[in-house]
């Protein structure tokens, strides 16, 4: 009698447990219940929904294509320091879209580095951006970036990556994790600090014939992701470009100047 109870209590113990631990069910967007549609969003081959960004000159007149990757925590409303007037000398048009689970895009229960950079490739499809353009990953965003690097070397025109994490708030800052702390926040962890694929050292040089090019900027002073790290693998993949910035932290990107650099050294080469 005691060891059927002990059992009955074990029993409910562990279903208790696995009830507080297992994450609530995403709110998704546009479904009864969920938040509503707000931006402009692509359909992708497996049903879920992209929402995307755009800025810069109309993709029909523009030089050069940009798919921005955003970081951790944040979503395609973050604001670059970037001024209408040199999107126009560059002949740039940017789009940022919201990673699967993030402010407006559908979760991806089964998200990965492979599968975020097939949502970049589809995205480029959907918009019509032509064979060649051109991705920029930002902080644990540079996951997808590497997902480029080994799953399409060719259809991109240059690529950077990008060393921080959080920028100014916005006002689309409250739709970050408007469907779930789970399948955005802790998906990223999940993925960024899961096991690959493959090792970020073991990829092949994408561009051999010099049409393309990988750029990876480091601020020396990042107390987050340390210039060691990124030194190691420029060391080993010799074919990055690699700008290493003294005086910049964290979060390199939003300072004018450092951003202005950015964007000239992506469409120069």
């Amino acid at each position: 009698m005691i060891g059927r109870i002990a059992v009955g209590l074990v029993v409910g113990v562990l279903s208790y447990v696995y009830v507080a631990l297992r994450p609530p069910s995403p709110k998704i967007c546009g479904s009864p219940g969920g938040p509503p549609v707000t931006s402009l969003r692509v359909r992708l081959g497996d049903g879920r929904h992209l929402a995307y960004k755009e800025r810069g000159l109309p993709k029909e007149q523009a030089k050069h294509k940009i798919i921005v990757v955003h970081a951790f925590g944040d979503s395609k409303g973050f604001k670059l320091p970037i001024s209408e007037e040199l999107l126009k000398e560059l002949e740039m048009y940017l789009v940022a879209f919201d990673r699967a689970g993030y402010g407006e895009s559908d979760p991806n229960p089964k998200r990965s580095v492979k599968s975020d950079a097939f949502d970049i490739q589809e995205l480029a499809d959907k918009l019509q951006l032509g064979p060649k353009f051109y991705v920029i990953g930002i902080s644990i965003g540079a996951y997808a970036i590497y997902g480029c690097l080994k799953y399409f070397p060719h259809s991109h025109s240059d690529l950077e990556i990008l060393e921080q994490l959080d920028g100014p708030q916005n006002e689309e800052q409250e739709k970050v994790e408007q469907q779930g702390t789970h399948e955005s926040l802790h998906r990223d962890l999940m993925v960024g600090f899961g096991r690959w694929e493959f090792g970020p050292t073991d990829i092949s040089n994408p561009f051999p014939n010099s049409k393309g090019y990988v750029h990876m900027w480091q601020g020396y002073e990042d107390k987050i992701c340390h210039f060691e790290l990124n030194r190691y693998i420029a060391e080993r993949l010799q074919w990055i470009q690699y700008h290493e910035v003294a005086e910049a932290g964290h979060l390199l990107i939003y300072k004018a100047a450092h951003c202005e650099a950015i964007f000239r050294a992506l469409v120069s080469s």
